[in-house]
């Protein structure tokens, strides 16, 4: 028994280590580079943390478009929403707030828009929510958790769609719960990080066991009602 415990504990070792190595002792969270670049955060333009952001985004998984306009953003629905056969989504309150042209866009692509709520929301195809907050060097988005309906659009649909407005983008997750301390802080938050992951002991990683499978991020880089 004791050597089938070694055995499985090796093997995990050797998964959390990857083709580098051996796992290291007290390493540090960030490396060296990101260190020296958390220190110049400050000095990070818009572009640059768009492409941040989008560029880990996408590396865990998710897919992100920008919207220069409303009529982008009817582009980057219509092309999300198309590509999954989606005639239904559960849209959360917030975005009805930060969007207000959003349900001529729905009717428009022939969308029909559910209350986000646990009884619509899990057969919708999708789910559309906003970000309090989203973190460049991560790849997260920070989404309220008290906010009535916006967990339930995010978790219960296969597809998770979120609308981003690009001065909502910060570098570190610092800045991100300074950000949203300064816009008022909410009873919860949470952090969504790609598509939900889960993995066995054997560390097979499989999508969509606890949450979307599919994670889509739309930054909204134009004037928006950001007050949601």
């Amino acid at each position: 028994m004791i050597e089938e415990r070694d055995r499985i504990l090796s093997r995990i070792r050797a998964g959390l280590a990857g083709p580098g190595g051996p796992v290291a002792e007290n390493r540090p969270y960030l490396p060296e580079s990101a260190i020296r670049r958390a220190a110049r955060e400050a000095a990070l333009s818009r572009e640059e943390l768009i492409g941040d952001f989008k560029l880990r985004w996408e590396g865990l998984g998710g897919t992100c478009r920008t919207a220069g306009d409303s009529d982008d953003l009817a582009i980057a629905l219509r092309e999300v929403l198309e590509e999954f056969s989606v005639r239904a989504v559960a849209v959360a309150a917030t975005v009805s707030r930060l969007v207000p042209e959003l349900e001529g866009l729905l009717h428009e692509l022939e969308i029909e828009p559910l209350a986000a709520r646990p009884d619509q929301a899990e057969p919708a195809a999708a789910g559309l929510t906003t970000a309090m907050a989203a973190v460049a060097y991560s790849g997260s988005l920070i989404v309220d958790g008290s906010e009535p309906g916006e967990l339930t659009a995010s978790l219960l649909p296969l597809v998770h769609i979120a609308l981003i407005p690009a001065d909502r983008i910060v570098f570190s997750i610092q800045e991100a719960v300074q950000f949203v301390d300064r816009e008022g802080m909410p009873r919860a938050a949470v952090f969504i990080t790609g598509p939900s992951r889960t993995a066995d002991i054997e560390l097979t990683l499989v999508r969509g066991v606890h949450g979307p499978g599919v994670t889509h991020a739309i930054i909204l880089d134009y004037a928006t009602d950001s007050r949601t």
